[in-house]
């Protein structure tokens, strides 16, 4: 009965100090950046502009505004490539047809 007994009172420390180190090393750096995190939202949103109505557009100007090219100066827009043949670039090949083995000639 004594063994017994001493049995359960090592198993309860041993429960003890694993529960203490679990809680050491994971939820309380959990808990840690969780705070951390929620007074760094905090700051962040203090940072942006205040939001005044007169200020907002409408869907129809934010999609006229993405439409038209950039009008930063010195910035140039690349020109759009066309689709169409070129006059002078040579005649794609016909359909079907194999390509000519260099080793079998």
């Amino acid at each position: 009965m004594r063994r017994e007994k001493a049995r359960q009172a090592r198993h309860k420390r041993l429960g003890f100090f694993v529960r203490w180190l679990a809680h050491t090393l994971f939820v309380m750096p959990w808990q840690a950046l969780r705070e951390f995190g929620s007074e760094g939202r905090d700051i962040a949103i203090e940072m942006l502009p205040h939001a005044d109505g007169s200020s907002r557009q409408t869907p129809r100007a934010l999609a006229t505004a993405a439409a038209l090219p950039p009008s930063s100066p010195g910035v140039t827009a690349l020109p759009r490539r066309s689709r169409k043949a070129r006059p002078d670039a040579p005649a794609p090949a016909e359909a079907g047809a194999e390509k000519a083995d260099p080793a079998s000639s």
